[in-house]
């Protein structure tokens, strides 16, 4: 997604799913990178979507969610969706995404 980037990495333990994620604002353009994330449980519902926005050129913004391992879609815990902010409208949205594949 131009203007959004959306990066992280995932850590597994016997019993969490850990993820950190960072959305970086790539372009000076005056808009924001935003990035939505979600986890994917193994009955197939989604949880309500967390949101990570960063305003500035190359500025980063970063969080670590974790959850029960147990309770997650074995093959796509969690899907990301990238979005380009301008004066607090989303301007251009990327599809939900499942980094595994």
């Amino acid at each position: 997604m131009v203007g959004a980037y959306a990066y992280g990495t995932i850590e597994v333990d016997n019993t969490t799913t850990y993820v950190h994620v960072v959305i970086r604002d790539s372009v000076s353009d005056g808009a924001s990178g935003r990035v939505y994330f979600r986890w994917r449980y193994a009955d197939g519902s989604k949880s309500v979507p967390s949101i990570l926005t960063a305003s500035g050129y190359m500025v980063e913004k970063s969080e670590t969610y974790w959850k029960d391992r147990a309770a997650l879609d074995s093959y796509d815990p969690f899907e990301v969706k990238e979005v380009k902010v301008d004066d607090g409208e989303e301007v251009d949205s990327g599809s939900w995404d499942t980094p595994f594949q």
